[in-house]
């Protein structure tokens, strides 16, 4: 009888990616599968509206879009008639011993809903299907309506939605951008939004606080905007702030500053009261000069130099006059 040949691997020399060795299977062999750890939860819309502070939007895997007033009014649609809205995705966070979940895919459909209930924006180009009382199929027209004018089956409908909430556990950061990559058909992240991953709590939550000054994202676009331009803005304005403006602002170094957790809440705040000062800076400006002197590093610039005025008690006209003079 002949004896079938079994094939043997050399583990020393096996490929490697990612610092994992790579071996080519055989029908022999037998493997023990891998998996990320995950628990489902579902929440109503009501209770999720009443737990608002267990869940966090503010991870740095989020893209930063912002939906636009038909693609939120259609997802609100979309509830009315029942058509899934699909899974939301988190990340379980614990501080001081309490629970959060932390939101990886489904920001922009938990905020929609969010604000929608809180009667913060009105539909547009809303069309639900219905029946008459005799059977007919009818579209209402629901444009221009807030959460409060909707006819209150319509309002229970939407505080009764089941949320199908998956809870990711023990993600490490590397694990949890390639299920964010994954989860969007593969596209990859820009290095600022990979960037941000790097980022502690209290630096991630700065750079969000920091971003809702309008100094910040003047004279960036939409796209710049959407893939985090803004937040390597102000870690090159923390960079030149703590080196005195010494240092090179190439995305090696940042990630070298990141990675040694160099920023520290000294830097953090300082950077946010030159911003807040900035910022009010900003206000005296028309839309002209605003497109003359702000914007990527004009911005950081300007940051630096605002640092020197605040050391000097300048006030806000005189500083703004400066600018002026300078571009």
């Amino acid at each position: 009888m002949m004896e079938t040949a079994v094939k043997t691997v050399d583990l020393e020399n096996v490929e490697n990616k990612d610092g994992i060795r790579v071996i080519t299977p055989t029908k022999e062999m037998d493997w023990q599968f891998f998996n990320v750890e995950m628990t489902k939860e579902e929440m109503s819309v009501s209770q999720f509206m009443n737990r608002l502070e267990v869940f966090k939007f503010n991870d740095p895997i989020q893209r930063n879009c912002v939906w636009s007033l038909e693609k939120k009014s259609l997802l609100i649609v979309s509830i009315l008639e029942e058509i899934s809205i699909g899974e939301i995705k988190t990340q379980v966070i614990r501080h001081n011993k309490k629970k959060f979940r932390n939101v990886l895919d489904g920001k922009q459909r938990l905020t929609t809903i969010r604000d929608f209930v809180r009667n913060r924006y009105a539909l547009v180009n809303a069309y639900v299907r219905c029946y008459d009382k005799d059977g007919e199929q009818v579209l209402l027209n629901l444009s221009g309506m807030y959460f409060k004018d909707l006819p209150v089956q319509f309002q229970d409908r939407i505080t009764s939605l089941i949320l199908d909430i998956k809870n990711y556990e023990d993600l490490d950061e590397q694990m949890k951008a390639e299920l964010f990559q994954r989860w969007n058909n593969g596209e990859a992240l820009k290095p600022s939004q990979l960037r941000k991953a790097k980022m502690d709590y209290d630096l991630l939550l700065a750079i969000a606080e920091l971003k809702k000054f309008e100094v910040v994202s003047a004279g960036f676009s939409n796209n710049a905007i959407n893939n985090d331009m803004t937040s390597d803005m102000l870690l090159k304005a923390l960079a030149v702030l703590k080196t005195d403006n010494h240092t090179s602002l190439d995305s090696r170094t940042l990630n070298k500053y990141l990675d040694e957790k160099a920023f520290t809440a000294e830097n953090i705040n300082e950077l946010k009261s030159i911003v807040a000062y900035l910022n009010d800076v900003f206000q005296l400006f028309d839309e002209k000069e605003v497109k003359k002197s702000f914007g990527a590093f004009k911005t950081i610039t300007l940051i630096y130099i605002a640092s020197k005025a605040l050391q000097e008690n300048r006030s806000v006209e005189d500083f703004a006059e400066w600018v002026l003079q300078f571009f």
